[in-house]
């Protein structure tokens, strides 16, 4: 037993032996330990696939960010995937922190909530972009694989960020992928995530599309989240499937009189069996999502 009230006995055990048997079997199966768990380590960003595995190397430019899995019963492809591919420069740590997507996740959360966290997380957005403007990054792609990562289908989005969701908007079991982009300008109060709503039918991407109800005119869902606009998805009047709410608040000019005003525009969409049908009303006044999601009974009545 050492007796370390003697400076002499204690002395004699700190040889260097000694503190190479330390060094040994404390330190060096440490950092071996520690090498090891980092080289199996995926990337958290990334999902792993309960499915076959597809090839992930995507080219020196890309890395894969997010994907959603395929099956042939639900979208005509066995084993497939619908990615989004980010210049790969997004994902460094060495170049962007752990704020690199905060653009499109956090800037949906309802402003409302807390009026000093939204500017406190605008000015991180702003030098955030500017930091990343500098880096000319390359516009996100969505793109559709099959089970041996075959592209089907490739399409280059507007801007270097973007996110995939799933819904359901149906009363099966038919998915549908919200594709969100960020194409903010400024901070402006019209700028903010817009997403697109995609289908996966016969191996192929069809992007959604609406008809207004007073016209034959189709086009593809524009939805956005800013100060001055939202949306929300919520359950049929009808008792199956969904619906789509937007609101967007928008100034108006009279020619004649040269005043201005403000235009609130509500709008409903619904799908009638066939196709998804736009209703909408207008009233004059102002809404900001900081006033919370407008209450149900402003939006135009569904068809019957």
């Amino acid at each position: 037993m050492l007796d370390f009230t003697s400076g002499r006995r204690f002395k004699s055990y700190l040889t260097p032996e000694y503190f190479l048997l330390i060094l040994i079997f404390t330190i060096v199966p440490y950092y071996i330990l520690i090498g090891t768990t980092a080289k199996g380590q995926s990337n958290p960003i990334e999902k792993q696939p309960s499915s076959p595995p597809i090839k992930k190397l995507v080219n020196q430019e890309y890395s894969l960010y997010e994907f959603e899995e395929l099956y042939n019963e639900i979208n005509g492809i066995e084993y497939g995937e619908l990615q989004i591919l980010v210049d790969k420069r997004i994902l460094d740590p060495r170049l962007i922190r752990w704020e690199r997507f905060l653009l499109i996740r956090e800037r949906t959360l309802d402003y409302g909530q807390d009026q000093e966290w939204f500017n406190t997380r605008g000015q991180l957005l702003k030098s955030f972009r500017e930091s990343l403007e500098k880096a000319q990054l390359k516009n996100s792609v969505l793109r559709l694989v099959d089970g041996n990562g075959r592209v089907l289908e490739k399409r280059e989005l507007k801007g270097p960020y973007a996110e995939i969701d799933k819904t359901y908007l149906y009363s099966d079991n038919k998915p549908t992928y919200i594709i969100s982009e960020d194409l903010t300008a400024s901070m402006g109060s019209w700028n903010g995530p817009v997403s697109t709503l995609i289908e996966i039918k016969n191996g192929k991407i069809k992007e959604l599309e609406y008809r207004s109800a007073k016209s034959d005119q189709k086009n593809h869902f524009f939805l956005m989240r800013a100060l001055k606009s939202d949306w929300r998805i919520i359950d049929s009047g009808k008792g199956k499937g969904k619906e789509i709410l937007s609101v967007h608040m928008e100034r108006t000019y009279d020619e004649k009189t040269g005043e201005l005003g403000e235009l609130i525009r509500y709008r409903r969409y619904s799908f009638n069996g066939d196709e998804w049908i736009k209703l909408e009303r207008t009233e004059e006044g102002w809404w900001e999502s900081v006033d919370g999601f407008p209450n149900l009974s402003k939006f135009p009545k569904q068809n019957k």
